[in-house]
């Protein structure tokens, strides 16, 4: 019986299945006739230090079996990093621009089929995550918006990777001046170029402006840009793309916070809008729904002890990516009767 312990002073190693390159390697690796024990494996370069723990067992069968566990400590959440991730989750990873630290603990140990297997879990902070238009999109032509111009930043939260699914904890972060946060999970479809996923996105207290509106596909940012709506919103995203035809659908909830509406069908000046607009996309059904869209009269002259107060529920349907139907209701009280509410009125009203 032999055994080999190896000191290593300043060694550079590469896992062949998960080929992130350790530089700076110290620690010891004891060789027996059948198992490797790694003991206090370090590798730290800069601020970003990797530690290594646990043994190969069972090496002259078929079957070895890994109890492995790496802990790390800022590594750059950068290109590298995503390099070295499984094929499937590189695929979809590589769509986002990531900048920023991330801590995490792995475990590897072997599968039924004997072949090695892990289970990441990452800690991400003063990360960020540009979202190309494209990808919202889900491959629809894009607008002039820039190719990642929404842009997640102070991102912090927690995610576990195993190698067929990405499972995201809880994510939080800033987009301009409100605060996103993002759950769901993204796993393999059924050949090697889907993807599925599920994904819910809240957003609280966020800017209104054109970038946003680019996420949306053509007939839908059409409308969204006749109503130009302005001011802060409050809104969720769930995305989903389980079925086989990899076809995505999402609805989108907006809650206005008081801001302004330009309604094209009713064109009477309001302000301090509140309610809840939906966007929805499906297989077979696309839209928008007005619910309860409630505004006051811009600029209202006080006859009454009560200021206008003008409510809009209604929805628009797409057949195709082009308009189908649609149906508006819209009730008011106290509106002063005056050239404004003329001109809002159908012309054989006037």
């Amino acid at each position: 019986r032999r055994i080999l312990k190896v000191n290593l002073l300043d060694a550079k190693a590469t896992y062949r299945y998960f080929p992130y390159t350790l530089r700076n390697l110290t620690g010891a690796l004891l060789f027996d006739h059948n198992s490797i024990t790694a003991s206090k494996l370090v590798s730290e370069v800069n601020d970003c230090k990797i530690n290594i723990a646990g043994s190969v067992t069972a090496c002259d069968t078929n079957q070895p079996m890994y109890n492995i566990l790496v802990e790390a400590e800022n590594v750059p959440l950068d290109s590298t990093l995503v390099d070295a991730l499984p094929a499937r989750q590189k695929q979809f990873c590589r769509q986002f621009e990531t900048d920023g630290l991330v801590d995490g603990k792995v475990e590897i140990s072997a599968d039924e089929g004997g072949l090695a297997d892990f289970k990441a879990d990452a800690f991400f902070k003063k990360a960020s995550l540009g979202i190309p238009v494209s990808w919202a999109q889900s491959g629809l032509a894009q607008t002039g918006v820039e190719e990642n111009s929404l842009v997640v930043r102070a991102i912090s939260g927690n995610a576990v990777f195993t190698r067929d699914l990405i499972e995201i904890k809880d994510f939080r972060g800033r987009y301009k001046e409100g605060q996103v946060s993002l759950t769901g999970r993204v796993w393999p479809g059924e050949t090697s170029k889907q993807t599925r996923l599920q994904l819910l996105l809240g957003a609280e207290q966020t800017q209104l402006g054109e970038d946003l509106f680019g996420l949306f596909p053509g007939p839908i940012r059409k409308v969204m840009s006749e109503l130009q709506p302005q001011g802060q919103i409050s809104y969720t995203v769930e995305l989903e793309n389980t079925d086989s035809e990899d076809q995505s659908a999402y609805k989108v909830s907006v809650d206005f916070l008081g801001g302004s509406l330009n309604f094209e069908p009713f064109p009477y000046p309001v302000r301090d809008v509140t309610g809840k607009l939906i966007v929805r996309k499906g297989r077979d059904t696309n839209g928008i729904t007005l619910q309860d869209i409630t505004a006051v009269g811009a600029d209202n002259v006080q006859v009454t002890p009560s200021a206008s107060v003008i409510k809009i529920n209604g929805q628009v349907d797409f057949a195709d990516n082009t308009f189908s139907s649609g149906q508006f209701t819209i009730l008011a009280n106290d509106v002063f009767l005056d050239e404004r509410l003329e001109a809002a009125l159908p012309q054989e009203i006037q």
